[in-house]
């Protein structure tokens, strides 16, 4: 399972948009006479791993989160790179694999900065396990239809002509379709579903009429050298009161160009440039007209026609050094975030500094289907009442939708492509340090209470434990909790030393069958169906088309075995206050994802990024004694800052890198200085989506088309306006860009071999839907 080491390697690139077409609404025209340096560009040097914020005001430290056009281009389709992607394709985890084209019809996009014709050269092989007719593809640019090209059986390269009629300055739509496609299952004995038609391995477009390596654009220390028929776009929140630096200077030659600032509602804000030669200036335009808006910034530079040269003239003569690209922030920047009040925190930490941890996961555990977050029926009674005394996080997410993945990350702060958790084939990366590890490091023991069959040694999940209390039995789950909780608080050396006790408990996870007393949300018009994970997952399949009677059934279940799981927290309580340890311990009441109803055509949970797959309660309670400012938590934070809250509870250092920040100051301040206002999703075993989510927008990456969502006006993220609002998606791309470089790629522990594992794991992990 080598592959899944890179995994992480995917590109996840930047919008697809339009260049520096001129806008007949420009509001303001300014020239610059730019000064001629006379140099040519110095050496350039390895650009660093570690990319700052979007929202950082040194344009040029973020050169790379810049989106670039160029005249010449390659789509390397065996790379993770989906940006370029729209509908109509599979996802790969294996790099050396081609990229299928799924189904009859497929897109993709590229950016020219100008319009002109192109070449574009494809290399695919059709789908032919038999006799088959001859595979074609029809070609079609924009809506143009331009002609149909026959297939050879074996990989082959194909060159077609792009007419300049049918080129747009920036974003262009290419559409292959196919004349047939079909399931490999139909020619092997395999499982796999989907219909294939062609597989590509890079596609290639050219601008004849520029020559090749005289387009320019790249990094050189403290300077971009952009070249003519290049464009750079940036994507900024523009702060109030703030303003664009900008100091330049050509190589040799003079050029022109423009800078466009465009904002959502399609203003722009056009400046001339005339990059004269021997002449320096620089200049400060003011934003104010964009305050608080999400804005564009498009560095267009175009050719000199009075200054002909030859190709290697060009390369080295023509363009234009960008020393200065800044935005000058003012003290009001809306980007910055405030300091946290540290005095009311330090306070706090010192409080709960010998206090005790217990982590309750109840697996699957969907938020909008507690009353705590506003859902109609009283699946939650005792959390409902709990929470009024204790801290609610309003928004808190998985960062994956299913426990092998989000267990990891909770427990190393890293996402998949470090901590290597991505299929049940994969073992915890032996690179990265556990939470129960770094604990032990400082005399702290922590113990895990689990049924969960992951939690066995197989994965790695329990490793750096002090000591495992394992198979809980499904419908005696809180008498054997107390039972493993009076062994832990007994056989404790020292009963002061801290202590951190981790619960991962199944229900809600299907079957959603628990004890009848609690299966009370049932109603007449309900119709019985199977609540099975098998049932469940033939229900996605669509090999069983549930109405919508039989699905408010088993929601009605589901519903059922979240309040199965309240009553086991009320036990769990209650065991505690009969110790007289409630008010020496913290407890965390959450779940390690969601789960889902058909909202978007999946039923339970790890296929997709859907709130209904992430959203999941995060509940604190603390002795009465100690207080904090703030009981209900807008801000958005999700499981890879777990490791971080913990470790700074227990008032250890991390050593470690890790991707997530401590929550503890926000229960202090709404904007706690180093906490992300967005976070980072993923679901790389089967779909292959990638998004970043805050409170205003969601966005989606993956190999079946790209989703923008407006969540303040969609909040069940039903209507894509990624096409509709360009510039928004740009700016979420730009944010979600900071991660490829940032996620290390550790790779796994090793391989998993499902057919060695005992028939009760395997058992078990048919039971809960895992495998088939």
């Amino acid at each position: 399972m080598k592959q899944y080491a890179y995994v992480g390697v995917i590109l996840l690139g930047f919008l697809i948009l339009g260049g520096c077409s001129d806008t007949s609404n420009n509001n303001t025209t300014n020239d610059i006479n730019i000064n001629a340096a006379g140099d040519a560009a110095k050496t350039t040097r390895k650009e660093k791993s570690s990319i700052p914020d979007p929202s950082y005001t040194n344009l040029i430290n973020a050169f790379a989160l810049s989106e670039k056009l160029l005249p010449h281009q390659t789509i390397n389709l065996k790379s993770f790179d989906t940006r370029q992607l729209e509908k109509g394709w599979h996802h790969i985890s294996d790099p050396e694999q081609a990229r299928w084209a799924k189904g009859l019809k497929s897109d993709l996009t590229f950016l020219s900065p100008i319009k002109a014709d192109m070449d574009l050269i494809i290399s695919c092989r059709p789908f032919m396990p038999g006799k088959t007719p001859q595979q074609t593809i029809k070609i079609s640019l924009n809506g143009d239809y331009l002609l149909e090209l026959p297939l050879k059986p074996s990989k082959h390269q194909y060159h077609v002509s792009l007419p300049s009629d049918s080129v747009t300055t920036g974003k262009n739509k290419l559409r292959f379709q196919y004349k047939y496609a079909e399931k490999p299952s139909d020619h092997t004995d395999s499982n796999d579903d989907r219909k294939l038609s062609v597989a590509f391995d890079e596609i290639r477009l050219k601008t004849p009429s520029i020559p090749d390596h005289s387009a320019i654009l790249q990094k050189n220390e403290d300077q971009i050298l952009q070249s003519p028929h290049t464009v750079m776009n940036y994507y900024y929140r523009v702060p109030a009161g703030s303003n664009l630096e900008v100091a330049a200077a050509p190589l040799k030659n003079p050029v022109t160009g423009k800078i466009l600032i465009s904002s959502g509602d399609k203003e722009t804000k056009r400046i001339d440039l005339a990059v004269k030669k021997n002449d320096s200036a620089s200049k400060k335009i003011s934003l104010e007209p964009f305050a608080g808006q999400i804005v564009k910034f498009s560095f267009c530079i175009a050719d000199d026609a009075s200054q002909p040269q030859t190709p290697t003239e060009s390369t080295l003569k023509n363009g234009v050094l960008w020393s200065k690209l800044k935005i000058d922030k003012a003290e009001n920047d809306l980007d910055e975030q405030t300091p946290t009040k540290t005095a009311p925190l330090n306070k706090f930490k010192k409080s709960i500094r010998n206090l005790d941890v217990i982590y309750i996961v109840f697996d699957a555990f969907n938020a909008k289907h507690s009353n705590i977050y506003g859902y109609n029926r009283d699946t939650t009674p005792f959390l409902a009442q709990l929470s009024k005394r204790g801290i609610v996080f309003d928004h808190f997410f998985a960062n994956q939708p299913y426990t092998l993945a989000s267990t990891a990350t909770l427990l190393t702060s890293t996402y998949c492509d470090e901590h290597g958790l991505i299929r049940h084939q994969n073992r915890l990366s032996p690179v990265v340090q556990t939470l129960p590890e770094i604990l032990s490091d400082h005399d702290v023991a922590s113990y895990l209470i689990t049924g969960h069959t992951y939690f066995k040694e197989t994965w790695g999940l329990q490793r750096g434990f002090t000591d495992v209390f394992f198979d809980l039995k499904y419908n005696n789950q809180a008498n054997e909790i107390r039972n493993a909780l009076e062994t832990i608080y007994q056989s404790a050396n020292d009963q002061t030393a801290q202590k951190f006790i981790y619960l991962h408990l199944m229900p809600p996870h299907a079957p959603y069958e628990p004890p009848e007393k609690y299966q009370t949300f049932h109603q007449e018009n309900h119709t019985p169906i199977s609540v099975s994970s098998e049932t469940l997952q033939k229900i996605q399949d669509k090999e069983i088309e549930a109405s919508q009677s039989q699905l408010e059934h088993i929601k009605a279940m589901y519903d059922a075995n979240i309040l199965f799981a309240d009553a086991i927290a009320q036990k769990i309580v209650d065991f505690l206050e009969s110790r007289q340890l409630k008010e020496k311990t913290i407890i965390f009441f959450t779940s390690d994802h969601g789960e889902a109803f058909m909202e978007h055509g999946f039923t339970t949970h790890n296929d997709s990024i859907y709130d209904d797959m992430l959203h999941i309660p995060f509940i604190i309670s603390t002795p009465e004694k100690i207080q904090t400012e703030r009981k209900n938590i807008p801000n958005i934070a999700s499981i890879v800052d777990i490791k971080p809250t913990l470790l700074d509870i227990f008032n250890i250092r991390a050593t470690d890198r890790l991707k997530g920040t401590s929550l503890l100051p926000t229960l202090f301040e709404e904007s706690a200085k180093g906490h992300m206002d967005h976070i980072y999703l993923e679901t790389l075993a089967r779909t292959g989506q990638i998004g970043i989510r805050d409170l205003n927008y969601k966005l989606i990456i993956a190999p079946d088309g790209n989703e923008l969502f407006d969540l303040q006006k969609d909040p069940a993220e039903q209507n894509n306006c990624f096409n509709e609002r360009p510039l928004i998606a740009g700016y979420y791309l730009q944010k979600l860009k900071r991660y490829q470089d940032q996620n290390e790629r550790a790779g796994t522990g090793g391989d998993v071999n499902i057919e060695n594992l005992d028939e009760k794991t395997l058992n078990q992990l048919k039971e809960l839907g895992y495998i088939k």
